[in-house]
């Protein structure tokens, strides 16, 4: 662990765009940029072009985001082997030797694994991953996991695999316990107020829909866009906001009475991690949730949330 507090630069291979969501790679990445030259790869995006590049921008975090660009008609194999010459050529000019390599994606280890970092770091997030997986997870000397069931379920008897919990800007949040007045999308919805913001590939629209008929007194309002399935019948009390921006969440959640978590049970949502869940204890807002694994285990157990 000695190499993470030399000058090496750091490569960092991440699945996340930087400047779309402040999830758990941009709280520890951004605290790397203070020491270091730190280099963000995102995942290559295609589009009607002639000639792949790279587009380099620079955070205020201090942070170098690469982008890489390809010819859309680019078959996935093509692609990996672009993608390996243009940060070749990129790394070669900009005087990377000694470095380290932090994944977030095991997709990045395809057109990545010839480098030769002085260590290999794996951020294990979730199970939406590739065939280059085992082969990153052989290769790393350090895997970490944020989630306690992840971290059982992969386990399997490495020493080089440690839980490392996802944590939460908790000054930024704790601002929702105060009344932030309500944002315009909101002011007009009545109380009581079941409030939801995160991803939508694993969101239950079901549940929530027999949750409203059930009980057509609660407002639920959802902080993600509205589904293109336009056979969904529309409920009157149901209020689908769009995605918000991530300093905007505090002054969601102080207007909220309940924040919920109507995540579908299935093998990959039985290892995420939720977390939604301390940020809206922070915020001072009840939680309830299905009944996921990292739910349960600590926050239910605590009795700080429902399940």
């Amino acid at each position: 662990m000695n190499t993470l507090c030399d000058t090496s630069d750091l490569l960092v291979f991440s699945h996340l765009r930087w400047n779309q969501s402040l999830q758990r790679p941009h709280h520890i990445i951004s605290r790397y940029a203070k020491h270091r030259r730190v280099f963000y790869i995102e995942e290559a995006q295609k589009s009607e072009i002639e000639s792949a590049y790279l587009l380099t921008q620079q955070s205020h975090e201090g942070v170098t985001i690469i982008s890489p660009y390809l010819p859309l008609v680019l078959s996935e194999a093509s692609s990996n082997e672009v993608i390996k010459m243009l940060l070749d050529d990129f790394i070669q000019q900009e005087g990377v030797y000694q470095f380290v390599s932090l994944y977030y994606t095991p997709k990045a280890f395809s057109f990545t694994n010839h480098l030769k970092p002085s260590t290999v770091l794996f951020d294990y997030l979730d199970t939406t991953f590739s065939d280059s997986e085992q082969d990153l997870m052989d290769r790393a000397h350090i895997i970490f996991t944020c989630g306690s069931s992840l971290f059982e379920t992969k386990r399997n008897g490495r020493v080089n695999l440690f839980q490392y919990p996802s944590s939460i800007d908790y000054d930024h949040f704790y601002q929702g316990r105060r009344s932030l007045g309500d944002p315009a999308d909101q002011a007009s919805i009545p109380y009581p107020r079941i409030g939801y913001y995160g991803d939508e590939s694993h969101f239950n629209e079901a549940l929530v829909m027999k949750m409203a008929q059930l009980r057509p007194e609660f407002q639920f309002i959802l902080l993600m866009d509205e589904p293109r399935n336009q056979s969904c019948p529309e409920f009157a009390n149901i209020h689908y906001l769009g995605k918000k921006d991530y300093y905007s969440l505090p002054a969601y959640f102080s207007g909220w009475d309940c924040g919920f978590i109507p995540l579908s049970i299935s093998e990959e949502t039985l290892l995420i991690s939720l977390s939604q869940i301390p940020e809206l204890l922070a915020s001072a807002t009840p939680v309830v949730s299905t009944s996921l694994p990292d739910a349960a285990h600590p926050y239910s157990d605590m009795g700080l949330i429902h399940l």
